[in-house]
């Protein structure tokens, strides 16, 4: 078993990137972010931009170990540097959801339905209704 070793208190350059990252948000991040902020998600408090050496997650919700983060172009050819990182995280007992720019854009009410039920079984919660089928209710 590999050892994992991690500083608990984050670089200030980290700190410096994270800080520059949230002014700079992209399209599909403030979008998820305007969903997520403020507790609008089952009350759970979602952070962006969080430091977990040697990482910055593009959110992050402490109380689920939720880390959401959204592929761009940067993410592009570097499936192996990202699978490592999920491996890191999941070592901290952090589930890592990936989703892609243009899911976001053309579909963010289902987007953030999955990450509800997500976070609904990460923390045994009663899970939303479904929505009823065309033709139904």
């Amino acid at each position: 078993m590999e050892l994992i070793i991690f500083s608990r208190k984050p670089s200030r350059a980290k700190i410096a990137r994270s800080k520059y990252l949230r002014q700079v948000m992209t399209k599909p991040e403030r979008i998820i972010w305007k969903h997520l902020r403020a507790h609008r998600l089952r009350g759970l408090h979602f952070r962006r931009q969080v430091v977990i050496e040697p990482y910055i997650l593009d959110f992050y919700c402490h109380s689920v170990k939720l880390a959401v983060e959204i592929d761009g172009q940067v993410h592009e050819g570097k499936k192996g540097m990202d699978a490592e990182r999920d491996r890191f995280l999941s070592a901290m007992g952090i589930l890592v959801v990936r989703i892609s720019n243009s899911r976001v854009l053309q579909s963010i009410d289902q987007v953030m339905e999955e990450i509800e039920y997500v976070c609904v079984d990460r923390m045994n919660l009663t899970p939303p209704p479904t929505p009823p089928q065309d033709g139904e209710g």
